[in-house]
């Protein structure tokens, strides 16, 4: 998936939940996740654009806490505190990723990676649609009401005969 896509998903009001792929200098570790719950893009007109993602830690403080790892360090060099042990862990669960608009063209191998179960959205990204993923749902909820009328068509007709 690429960024574009990703904001796409985001901005039709889903909240994937996300696992860190790669070190991130801002505190998440690899392996923890999160939920996405908004995207913005900062500066939109620049070359140094980027996507401003806000995520929600708490509801997985437990599942993150083994891949937390001791890499803030004291004052002899030493990497002693784990983010979550430093004032910068945010207290209400809620921190931001940033993600650059002209570099990424796989999340995954820029940040992180998709992880929630959503069957639906796993068939869009099989799809390999180039459509915005809004409009996707959409067309399938087409095809979903065009099948239902004409299965209540059928079922009208075999009361009919």
């Amino acid at each position: 998936m690429n960024a574009k896509q990703f904001y796409e998903l985001v901005q039709s009001g889903t909240r994937p939940v996300i696992e860190i792929t790669q070190e991130y200098d801002e505190g998440a570790d690899i392996g923890m996740r999160m939920r996405a719950l908004s995207i913005s893009i900062d500066d939109p007109e620049s070359q140094y654009a980027c996507y401003i993602i806000k995520c929600d830690l708490k509801e997985f403080e437990n599942y993150n806490e083994p891949f937390e790892k001791a890499n803030w360090y004291d004052k002899n060099g030493q990497p002693t505190l784990k983010w979550r042990e430093t004032g910068f862990y945010p207290r209400d669960g809620i921190t931001e990723l940033y993600l650059n608009v002209n570099d990424v063209d796989d999340i995954e191998s820029a940040l992180f990676k998709v992880v929630e179960e959503n069957t639906i959205y796993n068939e869009y990204v099989q799809s390999e649609s180039k459509l915005p993923y809004v409009v996707w749902l959409e067309d399938r909820v087409k095809l979903l009401q065009f099948c239902c009328r004409e299965l209540e068509h059928k079922q009208l007709k075999t009361k009919v005969l």
